[in-house]
């Protein structure tokens, strides 16, 4: 997990120096996401995810203006809290099997829902709020973390 978050880290701190002031035509950021998502497979899921939205978040900061990068970034965030609260509610609070597995899902799955993981230390921004970027990293964090539950419930209980 730690590693997860040092690699979004990384990629968030490279997306500080990009200073691109053209307006142009951006991509649709939340489309991308969610097309991005669904290539995720099981056995590249976290590597897969965190690229998803590592790249996302780089389709928000490079090429827009300053406050289009703000409006994307709080779009993105929010879209990112949907996405990860419909899963909470479609994964199971047990697998019903006994194992280390089914020990692990319940012991992530409680992390998650107790916010364990709700600690920001993102890089930050000269042109990003603070308040942005971090609800930015922990909604993403907080993304790939319960993919990963969703993926590790379907694993065990096939």
């Amino acid at each position: 997990m730690k590693h997860l978050m040092l690699a979004f880290s990384i990629i968030l701190a490279g997306v500080c120096t990009v200073r691109a002031e053209s307006s142009g035509n951006p991509i649709e950021v939340l489309e991308w996401f969610d097309g991005c998502a669904l290539l995720t497979q099981h056995n590249n899921g976290m590597t897969m995810d965190t690229n998803c939205i590592g790249i996302a978040v780089d389709y928000c900061t490079i090429g827009r203006v300053v406050e289009e990068r703000l409006q994307c970034l709080v779009s993105l965030s929010e879209h990112v809290d949907a996405v990860s609260a419909e899963i909470k509610t479609t994964v199971p609070q047990s697998i019903g099997t006994s194992g280390s597995a089914a020990r692990r899902y319940e012991r992530q799955r409680l992390q998650l829902v107790e916010g364990v993981f709700d600690v920001c230390d993102a890089s930050p921004s000269e042109e990003i709020p603070p308040d942005t970027w971090c609800e930015m990293y922990l909604s993403a964090g907080n993304w790939v973390n319960w993919r990963h539950l969703q993926r590790l419930a379907d694993e065990v209980t096939k």
